[in-house]
């Protein structure tokens, strides 16, 4: 999606898992790092733009010859990073935050929803012989309240899920002022109801849920142009209304925030601002109990949209993200390398580099067996889109290559269910037009294998309208039996840059 202003920020969220090491992962938003500089047009001429493009590169794809492939490719936190985001921008508690053709049509003689992508299918098509169909369904439920994209998205006890912050239009009518707004789903009347708005409006923020049921959110950006937000803000369900708590000793957007199982929060990496600031290494400590922050030890390499993962021992493994130097016209690089932090000391030590050093993954799950997955992504910061996967194994502290993506996407949201499997769902294929993906993914760690899963839209989705989703969220409580756990999509953007309030759910 040519205008995605995700581009900028990075996704972050949390889910279900968010105090447990069984925890699943959310989106990284390295590959979500750089703004578009047609996200700074006025919607019509950036549609114009973007039409314009898409029918130059459709001449140029016609003149090619037939055999030629695009090696599932695309250039391009997050969210998203974070989402995602992320982001994720930073990573919602331990999570991260954060692919194909137009959807039916052909591009460069790999095709969409049907068809393959070099060798790899979207939408139920085979890849390289054929990918068992991976089953699961999707259905709408209701809309949004707020047209938004890369909110946060938590899972509170009550069972209902808080949307909070994210990218919207503002009282004037600009689609890329940061939201106040905050709303909740309840899954038994499958709808939406606003509750209190943030005192602060922000994205590319982190939220946390924390053991008292409170949500904690901190950090990201409040203004279009280089304004971190210096406060943080805890949101409690029962009053459905946010306070003030202690500040970060230094604002951040973009950050990583994983809950410890002593209760504080661990915020780490990050920028200060937007526009040439270098990538941060300070990482602070939140005491849920005093309401305070203290500094504990820096990263070894500075980073921001990097994924932060806890794992089954107790420590934080943060990956990826890209580095930044702050020099104007400089647009930094991905990181490769991963580090722990040990609670204990407060301490970080180097561990094992992606087996590919120009990766920069947009989603990465922590798995039922313990070992972390990051799939799909950039091959480097201005690379074309990934098919690739990785495992981190917490044992060696090395990655591996495990089975490949059926479609090359980045801006995936990616959520474990309870079955042991990940499911991926959306993002984009960018091959210099950003086509956004209604298809969605399962890996199977037991074979390594990804399959398909029905589109993200319930029929024939419209290549035009259809909506990128900022958050995935599994419906399920920690240590609840949950066979069947639905998933929860929210919010993001359509293909010319638009807003959605669509929401779906997703079933195996």
């Amino acid at each position: 999606m040519a205008a995605r202003e995700s581009s900028r920020y990075g996704l972050a969220m949390s889910d279900p898992y968010d105090d447990a090491p069984s925890k699943a992962a959310a989106r990284s938003p390295a590959a979500l790092f750089l703004e578009n500089p047609l996200s700074k047009l006025p919607p019509l001429s950036r549609t114009v733009s973007l039409l314009v493009a898409a029918l130059a590169f459709t001449a140029c794809c016609s003149s090619r010859d037939a055999s030629e492939k695009i090696d599932g490719g695309i250039s391009t936190s997050d969210g998203g990073a974070a989402d995602g985001g992320a982001l994720d921008g930073g990573a919602a508690d331990g999570g991260a935050l954060d692919g194909g053709a137009l959807d039916g049509g052909a591009l460069d003689g790999g095709a969409a929803d049907g068809g393959a992508l070099d060798g790899g299918a979207a939408d139920g098509g085979a890849s390289d012989g054929g990918a068992a169909d991976g089953g699961g369904s999707w259905s709408a439920t209701g809309s949004l309240v707020y047209s938004c994209a890369m909110p946060t998205a938590t899972l509170l006890p009550t069972g209902e899920v808080l949307i909070a912050g994210g990218m919207g239009p503002d009282n004037q009518g600009e689609a890329d002022a940061p939201l106040a707004s905050a709303e909740l789903y309840d899954p038994a009347s499958g709808s939406w109801s606003a509750t209190g708005s943030l005192a602060t409006p922000r994205v590319a923020h982190t939220a946390t849920l924390l053991p008292t049921g409170k949500v904690l959110v901190v950090g990201g950006e409040q203004a279009g142009v280089a304004t971190e937000v210096a406060s943080e803000e805890l949101y409690d369900p029962v009053s459905g209304s946010w306070s003030a708590t202690g500040s970060l000793a230094t604002p951040r957007y973009q950050h990583t925030a994983t809950l410890l199982p002593t209760g504080e929060v661990l915020v780490a990496g990050g920028s200060e601002a937007l526009s040439f600031s270098p990538s941060l290494a300070s990482a602070e400590l939140y005491d849920p109990a005093s309401g305070s922050w203290s500094a504990t030890g820096s990263l070894t390499t500075a980073r921001l949209g990097a994924a932060a993962t806890l794992l089954a021992t107790g420590k934080v493994l943060v990956s990826g993200g890209v580095a930044t130097t702050g020099a104007p016209g400089t647009a930094g690089r991905c990181v490769a390398s991963g580090e722990l932090y040990d609670p204990a000391s407060g301490s970080w030590s180097t561990t094992g580099s992606f087996v590919d050093a120009a990766l920069c993954p947009s989603s990465t799950t922590l798995l039922a067996t313990g070992q972390v997955l990051v799939a799909g992504g950039r091959d480097g910061i201005f690379g074309a889109s990934l098919a690739s996967a990785e495992l981190y194994d917490p044992a060696s502290g090395s990655w591996s290559v495990t089975g490949s993506l059926l479609t090359a996407r980045d801006g995936q949201v990616a959520v474990l269910l309870p079955t042991g499997k990940v499911l991926i769902a959306g993002g984009e294929h960018q091959t210099g037009v950003d086509v956004p993906l209604a298809s969605a993914e399962l890996y199977d760690p037991a074979s390594g294998i990804w399959s398909a899963t029905g589109p993200l839209t319930p029929g024939t989705p419209d290549p035009f309208t259809t909506a990128l989703p900022s958050t995935a969220t599994l419906l399920c409580q920690p240590g609840a039996s949950c066979p069947t756990g639905k998933v929860l999509v929210a919010g993001g953007e359509t293909i010319f840059g638009g807003l959605s309030i669509v929401a779906e759910l997703y079933s195996e």
